[in-house]
C-alpha cells in the first residue's frame, strides 16, 4: 500500500512539471510574437535615424538645398524654426510637403523656391507672395491657378524665372504672365494654352522656354524664332511638324532642343541645320528612322542626339 501511494505521488508530480513546462513555452512564444526583435529593431533605426540627423543638420545650417529625395513628413521641416541664422536662400521641397512647410519658411530671404508635385494648396499662395526676395519660383501640380492668382504672384518684383507645370493654366493665364518679362519660363503640361495665349509671352530676354505638352502649333514657333537670346527650347507635343524646323534653325544661340513626341520626319530633319546645337531630344518621334537620325548626326557631329532607338554622339 505505501508503494502505491509513492507511485501515485511521483506520477502526479511528473504531470504537474509537464504542465508547468508547457505553460512556460507557450508564454515565451507569445512574448516573442508581440515583442519586436531587438536586433532587427536596432538595424531598422540605423537605416533611418542617421539620414534624418543629416537632414536636420542641413535644415539648421545650409543656405541652399534640395530635399526632393527626402523621405520625411512635412512636420520634419519644423527644424527650420530652430535656425539661428537667416541665410536660407534656396529651398526645393520633397513630394510630401504641404502648406505647413511654406509656413516654416516664413522670414527667410529666399531667392529660389521649388514645390513641384507636392501637397500644397492655393491657401499657401499669400505666404509665397510675401517672399519679396524671390527670383526663381517653380510650382508643379497645383491645379487650376487663375489669372487673379497669377496677378498676385507676379507682384514679386525680382521674379525672373517662373515654372508653372501641370497647373491647369489657359490662354487667359498666359496673357497675365505675358505682362512680365522673364529670362526662364516653363508652362509645361498645360494643355489649354494655345497659340493665342503664347503670343503674349514671346518677348523679353528669354533664355529658356518650355512649351512642352501644351497646344501650341507651328504658328507659335514661327514667332518665337525672333527671340534671339534663346538657348534652351522645349517643344514636345504632337502639334509641331517639319514646318517649325526652319524657324528653329534661325535661333543662333540655341544649344538645347526638345522635339520629343512631335510630328517631325526624316525629310524635315534632313534639311535642319542649326548653327550651334549641342543637345537634341527626339524621343517618340514616329516619323523618324534610325537612318534619318544618323544622317543628321553626320552633318551635325557636335550635337548629342537622344531618341528611343539611338542615343549616341
Amino acid at each position: 500500500m505505501p508503494e502505491k501511494k509513492w507511485l501515485w505521488i511521483l506520477m502526479t508530480t511528473a504531470i504537474i512539471l509537464q504542465l508547468v513546462s508547457a505553460g512556460y513555452i507557450w508564454i515565451t512564444l507569445q512574448t516573442k510574437k508581440q515583442s519586436p526583435n531587438p536586433v532587427k529593431a536596432a538595424s531598422s533605426r540605423l537605416e533611418v535615424d542617421p539620414m534624418q540627423e543629416v537632414y536636420k543638420h542641413i535644415l539648421l545650417n545650409e543656405s541652399d538645398f534640395n530635399a526632393t529625395s527626402w523621405k520625411v513628413k512635412p512636420e520634419f521641416f519644423r527644424y527650420l524654426l530652430q535656425r539661428t541664422n537667416k541665410n536660407l536662400q534656396g529651398f526645393e521641397a520633397n513630394h510630401e510637403a504641404d502648406d505647413r512647410v511654406v509656413e516654416y519658411l516664413e522670414g527667410f530671404p529666399l531667392t529660389k523656391l521649388v514645390f513641384n508635385y507636392t501637397h500644397i494648396t492655393k491657401a499657401c499662395l499669400p505666404r509665397i507672395m510675401a517672399i519679396a526676395s524671390l527670383e526663381r519660383l517653380e510650382i508643379g501640380g497645383l491645379n487650376r491657378l487663375t489669372p487673379d492668382d497669377l496677378k498676385s504672384l507676379l507682384k514679386l518684383g525680382r521674379l525672373n524665372q517662373l515654372s508653372l507645370s501641370s497647373c491647369g493654366l489657359n490662354d487667359d493665364c498666359a496673357k497675365t504672365i505675358g505682362a512680365h518679362d522673364f529670362t526662364e519660363l516653363s508652362l509645361f503640361d498645360n494643355s489649354e494654352i494655345s497659340d493665342n495665349g503664347v503670343a503674349h509671352v514671346l518677348h523679353g530676354p528669354l533664355v529658356v522656354l518650355d512649351f512642352g505638352k501644351t497646344s501650341i502649333t507651328d504658328k507659335s514657333v514661327s514667332k518665337l524664332s525672333r527671340i534671339s537670346s534663346l538657348q534652351r527650347l522645349y517643344l514636345s507635343g504632337d502639334k509641331i511638324t517639319d514646318k517649325s524646323l526652319p524657324y528653329i534653325a534661325r535661333l543662333k544661340k540655341l544649344a538645347e532642343l526638345d522635339l520629343s513626341s512631335t510630328l517631325i520626319t526624316d525629310r524635315g530633319l534632313s534639311s535642319f541645320s542649326p548653327s550651334d546645337l549641342k543637345v537634341l531630344y527626339i524621343r517618340n518621334c514616329k516619323g523618324l528612322t534610325a537612318s534619318g537620325i544618323k544622317e543628321f548626326q553626320h552633318r551635325q557631329p557636335q550635337c548629342q542626339v537622344f531618341s528611343q532607338s539611338l542615343s549616341a554622339h
